[in-house]
Order: C-alpha cells, then structure tokens, then sequence
C-alpha cells in the first residue's frame, strides 16, 4: 500500500484525539472533551504529527546513559520510567500515568544532554487520557531548525543513522538489506523512502549511506 502522508497525518491525529479525549467512561465533561482536543490539534504544530514508532536513532530513543537495546518506543529501555496510556509525536510524547508523575519527570531529568538535542517533560493543566490521569508532555528540543514540514534534516538525520547503526559494528555478523531496517531507520507510519520524519530527498540520502556502509564490508 502505498505511503500517502496527509493521510497518515490525518488518521493518527483522529486516533490520538479518540484515546485521549473520548474513551468511554472518562469522567470528562463535553466541554473538556473539546478543550483536550483543541490542545492536541495545536500541539501538532509544533510537535509534529502522531506517529507509530520512533527511528532507532531519534534523541528521543538514544539519551538514555545505559548502553541497551536499540527501541522503538518509550520505555525503561530508553530511561524513561511511570510512562502509562502515550500518544507519540514526531518529536515527543504524551503520557498520563495514574500517579502523580514524578517518576515520568526524574527520569527525564537524568537523560543525558547533547549537541544535538534535550529532552524535557512538562505537567499539562489539560484534561487528557481520564480523570484522574496526570498528562505529562515530554518533548525533544532539537537544537537546530527542523524543515519547514517539521521533518528532520538529512545532514543530521543521516549522521544519527550512521552514528547509532556503527555503535556495535563490531559485533554484527551479517549484511541487512535498507529494505529490511527502513521501519527502524525511518520510523512508522513509512513508505519507501520517508515518514513523518524524513522526506524522500532525506530518505533517498539515508538509503545511499546506508547501502555505501553496507558496500564497504563493515556488516558481516
């Protein structure tokens, strides 16, 4: 099936909106209902648009200390702690655990800062996920101007690629093929050669070092 980005925007949006505003038995008012709607649909403006699963190399999924798994979702294997009922954004993330979030945001805290981006997590004062829920927004503040469709550039999205797919070389026994890693290179909802996070022209580059790094013999 071919990758229609307004779409995948459009639909992912609608998903978010239903999970966090509209479950059944949610304990908010209609009033609420739309305040927490109006909010997700402007948080899309700067935060991108709802997405599946995040690249391997994303800040979002590389700043913890510990050297582990490479994940594609927000979890313990990333850093983060107390995450519960999450929507995710191309560069961040809403969670509404049933405590009082401490855990979320001291987790934040202790992810390492880099050149190339940090991480915060910020309280919301708006009624999300349930009563009784305590939304928590964790963002990424890139530390350069993002494409004016809020994708990622290709100068730093190949040089994550690279930097994070080189980190274990040492240890990898075989060659894998762009289309076998492009859904953890590129993130999801994907085509080809773009996502929500990466444009073809980006994706096109991504693929070219990829395949040059594959050329060279250092897999396998």
């Amino acid at each position: 099936m071919a990758f229609r980005i307004n779409e995948s925007k459009s639909n992912g949006l609608q998903r978010a909106i239903q999970y966090l505003t509209n479950i059944d038995h949610n304990g908010f008012t209609l009033q609420e209902r739309e305040q927490g709607k109006i909010y997700l649909e402007r948080l899309t403006r700067w935060l991108g648009p709802v997405v599946e699963s995040y690249p391997i190399w994303h800040p979002l999924m590389t700043s913890s200390r510990a050297k582990k798994a490479q994940p594609i979702y927000p979890s313990q294997e990333c850093g983060y702690h107390g995450l519960d009922h999450t929507v995710l954004f191309a560069h961040g993330f809403i969670t509404c655990p049933y405590t009082d979030g401490e855990d979320v945001i001291e987790s934040v805290r202790a992810l390492k800062k880099t050149k190339v981006a940090e991480i915060s997590a910020t309280k919301l004062d708006y009624p999300l996920y349930a009563v009784g829920a305590c939304p928590i927004l964790v963002e990424c503040h890139w530390k350069f101007r993002l494409e004016p469709d809020l994708t990622i550039p290709s100068k730093v999205a190949v040089a994550l690629m690279l930097k994070q797919a080189l980190s274990d070389w040492e240890r990898s026994e075989y060659v894998q093929s762009w289309e076998n890693v492009s859904y953890c290179m590129l993130g999801s909802p994907h085509g080809q050669l773009s996502s929500l996070f990466i444009n073809r022209e980006t994706g096109l580059k991504m693929r070219k070092a990829w395949q040059a790094v594959c050329a060279a013999g250092v897999w396998g």
